[in-house]
């Protein structure tokens, strides 16, 4: 069995290194790291893009690909079968439709518009500053 490039154990090991030589390098101060130190990791992938971008453009394609690149591609499912069999979904969505009364359905579509609004809600722009200022 082949081994995956990177398991979730070595990014995480990875992902720490960078912030220990990150606070190592910043010192052990929360206020520079919040000012800039988190660009850092960010720049480092610029490196990591550059390393991905050059080994994808070099790397030529083996010829099995090749020979399935030529192949027409296969035609997705849901698009077969809204393109074979429309009357069907039709009536189907017809029958499906016909279970409910008025009444459910305005009861599901309130009870979803809660479910909505409370998963939505910490995503409000409440113009409050983050985090919040120490007193």
């Amino acid at each position: 069995m082949r081994r995956p490039a990177a398991r979730p154990s070595d990014r995480f090991a990875l992902a720490s290194a960078t912030f220990l030589v990150t606070s190592l390098t910043l010192g052990n101060t929360d206020q520079s790291f919040l000012d800039y130190g988190w660009r850092i990791t960010f720049l480092i992938s610029i490196v990591l893009v550059g390393a991905g971008l050059y080994v994808r453009l070099t790397i030529e394609e083996t010829p099995v690909f090749r020979a399935a690149q030529r192949q027409q591609p296969p035609h997705t499912p849901l698009r077969e079968v809204f393109t074979q069999a429309p009357r069907e979904i039709l009536l189907a969505a017809a029958i499906y439709s016909g279970r409910f009364d008025r009444r459910t359905l305005i009861m599901l579509a309130c009870g979803g518009a809660v479910v909505w609004s409370l998963l939505l809600f910490p995503l409000l722009d409440t113009h409050s500053r983050w985090p919040s200022p120490s007193p």
